[in-house]
């Protein structure tokens, strides 16, 4: 498991940390899902790769808020296009979709990590039809995962849904949300609780359907803007009752990001709000909600060049901070994703700067000051840390834990340096504060060469990673 070593924290955010190194084109999406997603300290990374002669998807995981990265690992298994790769996270749980033309069709295809993306389930498809799906989104709330596409098989594009409710080994059979006169496109979905929100564009407008049954019935389209001009390409993202809409509007006479919100669970919303008015083109924004704080990604030609631009509310969208661009550099910056955990805001886009395309990714560790209300769970010890006494070692170490976070039960797992697990300690009872002793050796008791291992602490909800130096 080699890793990749950003810039230290200096001031906000960070210093742009390049994530892919390959010749071919490296990139992202387009908004309407999510190519980027945080659980804690745990930040997972999918992006589409012209490699090996093909579109492939691609992943890459940090465990420790974004400072070092894993080594990438190709999700895909077919030398036929496979592009779109978005992903949704719950907890170790992490879910990626994109759409394959494997079968010699566009269909939409699958695979998981049930720990954290350290290892990933052979892929699955999805879709069986003879129509073209692509543009997938999925969701994650515990064991139900939601996935929205668009698929033509009826003739017309028209947008799709369909469920698993074991964390996706089995799926239900897909339903059809949308029936209109114009094609529908790029769907967007997001859960909280029970309630599940898919927002799409049809004929330049944009539509939101929900259901409050995780799934199983949907109520009524209905229609959320009202204007002559392109509006297109939207994300929603959910906090409790609070549900916020952001897509691509022309209506000003070039490209600005407009939003709206509902305070009440999808049943009415409020006025929509340009969040970009300049002469610019800020195109296709992405969305990100954690409790209170809303945050908000585009790119943006105003300095004569695209670059990626930020702003961010703390109040639910009520009101919004100033933009702020985040890149510098001459060349073309675009499609931007991003993710907020903890205290971190995370933003990931697609970056001509080394002269090929290339992943980008940068972080501000304060820019998401959620409340612990927000989190929506409490806390009981104020620590959560794995420490290692001592480390480096020669015979042997005392692994000390402090979850902050109440899990019912933890695991450790031990990594080799090739990402190989060698030692497992198994679920044990969750107190503030616990300890274990490691002595240098693997699950059948043999000892292990010096070098450098990695220690994961796993609990039902986060994942923290610790180097171990073994000395011999």
């Amino acid at each position: 498991m080699a890793l990749l070593l950003g810039s230290s924290v200096f001031g906000q955010w960070q210093p742009p940390v390049r994530l892919t190194y390959h010749d071919a084109i490296s990139t992202t999406f387009l908004n309407h899902a999510w190519c980027i997603d945080a659980q804690s300290d745990t930040v997972h990374v999918v992006w589409d790769e012209y490699a090996e002669g093909c579109w492939e998807v691609y992943a890459r995981n940090s465990y420790d808020g974004g400072i070092t990265w894993t080594n990438s690992v190709r999700l895909s298994d077919s030398m036929a296009a496979s592009q779109n790769g978005h992903l949704a996270v719950w907890r170790q749980q992490v879910h990626v979709v994109w759409r394959d033309d494997q079968p010699g069709n566009e269909e939409i295809f699958y695979c998981r990590s049930f720990d954290a993306g350290l290892t990933w389930s052979p892929s699955k498809r999805l879709t069986q039809d003879a129509g073209i799906s692509t543009s997938p989104s999925v969701a994650a709330n515990d064991s139900i995962i939601h996935l929205v596409w668009s698929d033509n098989r009826t003739g017309h594009n028209e947008i799709f849904y369909k469920r698993s409710t074991d964390r996706g080994i089995t799926w239900e059979a897909d339903i059809q949300l949308s029936s209109g006169t114009y094609a529908s496109l790029f769907p967007s979905v997001a859960s909280a609780a029970s309630r599940v929100h898919v927002v799409w564009t049809a004929g330049w407008e944009i539509y939101h359907v929900r259901s409050l049954d995780n799934g199983l019935t949907w109520e009524e389209t209905e229609r959320l803007t009202y204007d002559p001009a392109v509006s297109w390409l939207p994300s929603v993202a959910v906090s409790d009752t609070i549900v916020h809409v952001l897509w691509h509007d022309q209506r000003a006479g070039y490209i600005d990001v407009f939003y709206v919100r509902s305070i009440d669970g999808g049943i009415t919303w409020l006025s929509d709000t340009n969040l970009t008015a300049n002469s610019a083109n800020s195109n296709i924004p992405c969305l990100a909600v954690a409790g209170s704080m809303v945050h908000i990604a585009w790119y943006d030609n105003r300095d004569g060049n695209y670059e990626i631009y930020y702003k961010r509310s703390a109040n639910h969208g009520e009101s919004w901070e100033d933009d702020l661009r985040l890149t510098t550099d001459d060349a073309v910056s675009k499609a931007p994703c991003c993710a907020a955990s903890g205290s971190r805001v995370h933003v990931v886009w697609t970056d001509l700067r080394d002269e090929n395309w290339e992943i980008y990714y940068m972080q501000d560790p304060t820019g998401n000051a959620i409340k612990d209300t927000d989190a929506g769970h409490r806390i009981v010890c104020q620590r959560w840390n794995v420490m290692l006494m001592p480390n480096p070692f020669r015979t042997v170490t005392r692994i000390g834990i402090e979850t902050g976070q109440n899990p019912e039960s933890f695991n450790v797992k031990i990594y080799d340096a090739t990402g190989r697990l060698i030692k497992s300690f198994y679920p044990m009872p969750h107190t503030c504060s616990n300890s274990l002793v490691w002595d240098g050796t693997d699950d059948t008791g043999r000892a292990l060469p010096a070098g450098i291992y990695f220690v994961f602490l796993f609990t039902d909800e986060y994942v923290r990673t610790v180097s171990a130096v073994l000395l011999r």
